[in-house]
């Protein structure tokens, strides 16, 4: 059976920034060298997934390029780049060549804790996921879209953290996308109920997702895949 191939687009909680490094089991089957790295943690979601779906037996390739720190905007312009660790990433420029140089059968897009931070409008946002998708749909038109909903953590702002429930502005605008006519039945919100993190869930004094977190949302997607793979 051929390996499904997924591909990871995001930001923060996305990439490399979180708190516990697993090691991959499973060599060759997970890459997050193009996911930007956090400046005090280095892990990710992504290859405890990997090491869950393969011990379940089935062959998963995950690659990452989420980049932390970026707003739904930066992932437009071919030239927007961001440094971290001393190291330039182009998020717009990364995807286009991805998308070009392999099959990905599914896209999960985790996204919108600066865009909540920053209080994207709604149409803002929703139309930059509809450029972002444009290009996927271009490049790769028979790829299922999964959107994490903006509701899968609680944002930190000025020392407390604001649900990004249906009132926030990142939410609405990724459900306006999967019921749009240009994207409906290529675009879906991934899991039908939120998940909500609690300050348990995060690195104290920092924001990102701390082991417990870690677990949390890996079982979560394990679950996922689970069903449809």
């Amino acid at each position: 059976m051929a390996t499904t191939r997924i591909l990871v687009l995001g930001q923060s909680n996305a990439a490399n920034h979180l708190e516990r490094v697993d090691s991959l089991r499973y060599p060759g089957k997970c890459d997050t060298s193009e996911a930007s790295s956090g400046l005090t943690y280095q892990g990710n979601l992504w290859v405890g997934l990997t090491n869950r779906l393969q011990a379940a037996g089935k062959d998963v390739f995950i690659k990452s390029i989420a980049v932390g720190s970026t707003h739904v905007a930066d992932w437009l312009d071919p030239g927007f780049s961001i440094e971290h660790n001393g190291k330039s990433f182009y998020p717009r420029r990364t995807l286009e060549a991805t998308l070009t140089a392999g099959e990905y059968k599914y896209i999960i897009f985790q996204h919108g804790e600066s865009d909540v931070i920053s209080r994207t409008s709604t149409s803002n946002y929703f139309n930059a996921l509809q450029n972002i998708f444009r290009l996927v749909k271009e490049k790769a038109p028979a790829t299922q879209v999964l959107l994490a909903h903006g509701g899968y953590w609680l944002i930190p702002v000025q020392d407390r953290l604001y649900p990004n429930d249906k009132g926030f502005n990142v939410m609405k605008g990724q459900e306006m996308l999967t019921v749009s006519p240009e994207f409906k039945g290529n675009i879906k919100i991934a899991f039908s109920q939120p998940l909500y993190l609690d300050e348990s869930h995060l690195i104290q004094g920092d924001g990102h997702i701390n082991a417990k977190g870690q677990d949390l949302l890996i079982n979560k997607w394990f679950a996922f895949f689970m069903e449809i793979l």
